[in-house]
């Protein structure tokens, strides 16, 4: 019997260590690194945002942390995005009804002063189901294109207990985005032109915001080009900005064709960025000629920012990163 019962301690004793140091490692990727799971690429410029609408995306921000903590724990908040901050802004500004209130709050990260936070039960369980599906599937695409295989099991690892919880209250939001990952991978394998690649993101941001709210057929339609040109303009992005790490992982990217050229980097840069570049303003365009259309209750100062300001911004940042590499942005 003590034997039996050595065995049986050392091999919970082996599991306690291995689930401490996994978390230990997934903690460093996610916290130290900054290794981030969704793009982040719509965000305020934060020079050109008055102070109280800075409080206010603040406030939002925390709220939505909050939000998450309430509806699925403490785990799925390392996953917090500025795009799904973006959409719940957004989808806010949309609705009349839909009522926020601000309290202060102390937090794990801000324990000795305490925040602003915004309050609104209905769009922070929406925002943190999407928040913690979208990560989920990110992280399984990371786990197909990622050569660090450890690194990518214990992120959809995590990522999965959180997507698990989130079921219970997605209002079926979760299997469109698991359809649109499943024509991602499709059309990937096919590959397909940049334009259909990019149409599984722009149509899930479409149902993402049609998920939330009743809108009238004109609004929807205005939606259905705003949510298609946001999604192209993401998708391309982040596309672009990732050449370099695919080609280091041999990954999946729609500018990666097969070539022996050494220079293989350089010379995707030359020829594509003008085409690129042309796509990018002219979706950028249509953003703002469909956003202007919509109308708007709350948050206009700080959305307009994001849509002006943010966007090109981010664009900027990412096809200039040598020039400005030290300026620190939101």
């Amino acid at each position: 019997m003590i034997i039996i019962s050595f065995f049986i301690s050392y091999f919970f004793i082996k599991i306690f260590i291995f689930t401490c140091i996994s978390n230990l490692y997934f903690y460093k990727i996610v916290c130290i690194e900054r290794r981030f799971f969704l793009f982040g690429y719509i965000t305020p410029l934060k020079p050109e945002l008055k102070i109280k609408d800075y409080e206010e995306y603040k406030a939002h921000y925390c709220g939505l942390c909050f939000g998450i903590k309430k509806n699925l724990g403490q785990t799925p908040r390392i996953f917090l995005s500025y795009d799904i901050l973006f959409l719940c802004l957004f989808l806010d500004a949309l609705s009349i009804e839909n009522k926020t209130t601000f309290s202060k709050k102390r937090c794990i990260i801000h324990p000795f002063k305490k925040r602003i936070v915004a309050n609104s039960d209905k769009l922070f369980q929406y925002g943190a189901v999407l928040n913690t599906s979208l990560a989920y599937y990110k992280c399984l695409d990371d786990l197909n294109d990622d050569r660090n295989k450890i690194k990518a099991f214990l992120k959809s690892r995590y990522a999965n207990i959180s997507y698990k919880k989130s079921k219970n209250f997605s209002n079926n939001i979760d299997s469109k985005i698991e359809k649109m990952f499943i024509s991602q991978i499709e059309l990937e394998k096919d590959n397909a032109c940049l334009d259909k690649l990019s149409e599984p993101f722009s149509e899930m941001l479409y149902q993402c915001v049609l998920n939330f709210g009743n809108y009238d057929n004109n609004t929807t339609r205005i939606l259905k080009v705003f949510t298609y040109n946001l999604g192209k303009w993401v998708y391309i992005l982040d596309a672009w900005d990732d050449i370099k790490k695919d080609l280091k992982n041999q990954s999946f990217n729609p500018f990666i064709k097969k070539s022996d050229k050494i220079d293989l980097y350089e010379s995707i840069i030359i020829n594509e960025k003008e085409r690129v570049l042309f796509n990018l303003d002219y979706a950028l365009s249509e953003i703002i000629k469909s956003f202007e259309l919509l109308k708007l209750y709350k948050h206009k100062a700080i959305l307009e920012n994001i849509i002006y300001s943010g966007l090109f911004y981010r664009q900027k940042m990412v096809f200039n990163k040598e020039e400005i590499k030290n300026e620190k942005l939101l």
